[in-house]
């Protein structure tokens, strides 16, 4: 059900796992949903390690809550440094 709803090419989602194994991050844009020639709608993949490496420059990662949000999304709560 959450695959469809995201409405995403589904080889896109093996290059966004190869992403993230190597701490990376992967944008894949959905079919339909909002996107236009004016604008690309998708959605951002990223790992917990991608997160703590290149987030923690700027914030202090207090937590991470896995499938916090409809059992698909992750919530990270930070604090901003300095």
């Amino acid at each position: 059900m959450i695959f469809k709803m995201l409405d995403i090419p589904a080889d896109q989602l093996n290059v966004a796992q190869d992403l993230m194994d190597n701490w990376q991050h992967a944008f894949i844009l959905q079919n339909g949903h909002l996107t236009s020639a004016e604008y690309a709608y998708g959605i951002t993949f990223l790992s917990e390690n991608y997160i703590r490496k290149a987030w923690s420059l700027y914030f202090e990662i207090k937590t991470i809550v896995c499938g916090a949000i409809h059992d698909f999304q992750d919530i990270v709560v930070c604090r901003r440094k300095g």
